[in-house]
């Protein structure tokens, strides 16, 4: 996926087509933003270490284009690393890794699964931002 720079027509952003073609059908477009291990890990110290040794200034930088190229273009964004890193932080439990691979890094484990799902649904369950309450 390519999100700097500018490229020409359709192949500006990837979710252009799909979400017209939702749009089409009457449908709701909602993109969910996954989370990388450091972005979430539950010790603010090895966030920050991290950071520092990657030389990474702003490690919510991807979710914010994506925010704004969601309002730009007209769909919802549902932004996972603040409700993912919060939750770990206050717990001490990591939502990345598995007993036999990186501690708090890789994929999504058993935890970040069930909190990201709990925050979409939640997320997606509420009117559009644009739309009324129904009744």
């Amino acid at each position: 996926m390519f999100l700097g720079g500018t490229l020409p027509g359709e192949l500006s952003h990837p979710f252009r087509r799909p979400a017209q073609e939702v749009r089409e059908r009457g449908a709701r477009f909602v993109l969910a933003v996954g989370t990388y291990g450091p972005q979430v890990h539950p010790d603010l110290a090895e966030r920050r270490r991290y950071y520092a040794e990657t030389e990474v200034t702003d490690f919510l930088y991807p979710d914010r284009r994506l925010r704004a190229l969601g309002k730009r273009e007209g769909f919802e964004v549902i932004v996972l690393a603040k409700p993912l890193g919060q939750a770990a932080q206050a717990t001490g439990d990591c939502v990345h890794g598995f007993e036999n691979a990186t501690p708090c890094g890789g994929h999504w484990n058993v935890l970040g699964h069930r909190l990201a799902g709990e925050h979409i649904a939640e997320a997606i369950c509420q009117p559009p931002p644009d739309e009324a309450p129904r009744r």
